[in-house]
């Protein structure tokens, strides 16, 4: 019997000085949230040049997307985009994204991550395929608020290059 009253008396103690209780006077970290405002875009040597009435077109494509995202600090936003095409004895198949990452680094600066990724594959005839993947990356510090531009790839080696501006705020965020 004296045990169970010892073993009710240290619990008594314990419980009643906080050991296992939750601090709530520390403040709780908010999870800050970025509105990023962002033109993105890819030029891409595809096939040869063509003339044309004296003019040379380049045989390229170029893809823009524009968009406002909210992203939380450190989430990674993807953008995915998938091309198929079959024709003249060979099959094509293209998957591509475009990722954004906005990091705190401080209270008024973030760092922004920008990649643009793709994959191919093409299935000749007779069986034979090729396949290649391309991953172009790059990343800089800036304030918030201010316009960011990156430029990655490489033009003239890998015919591709991509070109991201952007304007990366905090938003605000009401305690409910």
């Amino acid at each position: 019997m004296r045990s169970w009253i010892g073993i009710s008396f240290v619990l008594m103690i314990v419980v009643g000085s906080g050991l296992f209780a939750e601090d709530k006077s520390a403040p709780k970290e908010k999870t800050r949230v970025f509105r990023v405002t962002s033109e993105f875009e890819l030029v891409q040597k595809n096939g040869s040049d063509v003339a044309s009435d004296g003019k040379t077109i380049p045989g390229r494509k170029i893809a823009r997307s524009k968009s406002t995202l909210e992203l939380k600090d450190n989430q990674t936003f993807a953008l995915p985009h998938n091309k198929y095409s079959e024709g003249d004895g060979h099959k094509h198949s293209e998957d591509s994204w475009f990722e954004i990452t906005v990091q705190s680094v401080g209270a008024n600066r973030v760092r922004l991550q920008v990649a643009g990724r793709q994959t191919t594959v093409e299935l000749l005839e007779g069986g034979e395929s090729h396949s290649w993947n391309l991953s172009l990356e790059a990343s800089k510090t800036a304030k918030l608020g201010e316009k960011v531009q990156l430029e990655f790839g490489d033009e003239k080696t890998l015919g591709t290059k991509c070109t991201l501006q952007a304007v990366i705020e905090e938003k605000d965020q009401e305690e409910k």
